[in-house]
């Protein structure tokens, strides 16, 4: 999950900071809300998430409503960082496969 971290940083840097509430929800971990869950198939055996949390004021800011225009803050910290963070935890994969095989 440290992989995951630089990415939530910039979310939490990059969210609207009204009350704060927002960018305090910003989290990384391996569980989702039952909402959340409940919209996703998993495809590996461990999954890390970052992103925030279940809050509607997320979708409303990332996407915009009728009352205001999108202030995306999710989509851009994950491209701008997803690249780096595939390549760690394929390096990380890599690294601990050699040392299995030392032992």
């Amino acid at each position: 999950s440290e992989e995951l971290g630089p990415m939530a940083d910039d979310m939490r840097a990059h969210a609207a900071r009204a009350s704060g509430q927002l960018a305090d929800s910003v989290t990384v971990g391996q569980r989702l809300s039952p909402a959340q869950a409940a919209a996703v198939v998993p495809i590996a055996e461990v999954e890390v998430y970052a992103g925030p949390g279940p809050l509607p004021q997320a979708i409303s800011e990332e996407f915009g409503n009728f009352r205001q225009d999108a202030r995306p803050f999710i989509r851009p910290a994950f491209d701008g960082n997803v690249d780096k963070a595939v390549k760690n935890v394929a390096t990380r994969g890599v690294d601990a496969i050699l040392e299995a095989g030392e032992g």
